[in-house]
């Protein structure tokens, strides 16, 4: 019996007993993938890429917590305060220093772009960012205040994230003119 024109040959069937191929380096010069083909092609390439850390994980995109613990400074959903290792000072009226730490489970380059989205939401500007090591650094500023953000993976598959945030004295030159005598 004569195979049927455009099938795989015997033992070389796609998935489902059809005439599809199910690996890519067995296709015939000519035939395309199928939108199945497509698919199982381009979730090998994404499911094995590697986000660091020696894990391959996913990037989900995380979402603003509810109940932030600083009204202009949010956390992703499910992360917490780690009352030990911070601190705070007010005047009352303004806020003189403030450092948080804050852990949850989340990959640290999604903790990262979660940042970069949410903070100028919460009137900051992004002054700089840099990754040395795996230690991410952010630095934002907003009025008289600058924060500055570090970003590193914890124990267990945690992230932390350490944020200090102080009133920065701006120094400006005093205007240029003429001496009047």
């Amino acid at each position: 019996m004569r195979p049927e024109r455009g099938s795989a040959p015997p033992g070389r069937r796609g998935p489902g007993g059809g005439g599809g191929v199910g690996v890519v380096g067995m296709m015939r010069p000519g035939r395309r993938l199928g939108h199945a083909g497509r698919l199982a092609l381009l979730a090998a390439l994404v499911g094995g890429c590697n986000t660091g850390g020696g894990t391959t994980q996913r990037m989900a995109r995380l979402l603003p917590s509810p109940r932030s613990y600083e009204r202009d400074v949010p956390i992703p959903t499910g992360f917490a305060i780690v009352d030990q290792l911070g601190e705070s000072r007010s005047t009352g009226v303004r806020r003189l220093y403030l450092r948080h730490v804050y852990e949850g489970q989340a990959n640290k380059y999604a903790v990262r772009n979660f940042y970069l989205e949410q903070m100028p939401l919460a009137g900051w500007i992004k002054v700089s960012e840099g990754n040395v090591g795996g230690l991410i650094t952010m630095r934002y500023e907003k009025a008289s205040e600058s924060c500055a953000m570090q970003i590193t993976a914890s124990s267990m598959g945690k992230t932390r994230v350490q944020v200090i945030i102080a009133q920065e004295e701006r120094a400006t030159s005093p205007p240029v003119g003429r001496d009047k005598k």
